[in-house]
């Protein structure tokens, strides 16, 4: 069980609700992104920024990311893009939330983004998800 007083622990505490405050202040509120897919580029990009981080160069070409990083994000928009083709309508777009989960084991500490895809919407407007990692 672990100690919720602990300096350590309430450092982490701090830092990550500082870190889920920027990604609320960047990514926005909303329950669902809508994202068609003529407006792709938004996809990779909020991919991007929630896997890297901010863009670190200019280069447009891979989004201000390495290319390394840019296949990860372009591969992860793929896999996004096809879990959200089961759509009844709009069959090449995406409604996606972003979720990250704030980690700390021992000394170390981790942030996990985690996108969730929806399926569909049943008539009782319950959510039908899959959820990428």
């Amino acid at each position: 069980m672990p100690n919720w007083e602990k300096v350590d622990v309430r450092l982490w505490k701090k830092d990550a609700r500082e870190q889920q405050l920027l990604f609320y202040e960047k990514l926005g509120d909303r329950r669902w992104d809508f994202i068609e897919k003529k407006d792709w580029v938004v996809l990779q990009r909020r991919v991007g920024y929630a896997l890297c981080g901010p863009p670190q160069c200019e280069d447009n070409a891979c989004l201000g990311y390495s290319e390394d990083q840019y296949k990860l994000i372009d591969k992860l928009c793929n896999v996004i893009g096809k879990l959200g083709k089961s759509r009844e309508k709009n069959q090449d777009d995406v409604w996606i939330a972003f979720l990250f989960v704030s980690v700390k084991m021992r000394e170390k500490r981790m942030l996990i983004p985690i996108f969730k895809v929806l399926k569909t919407t049943t008539d009782d407007l319950v959510d039908q998800c899959q959820f990428v990692d």
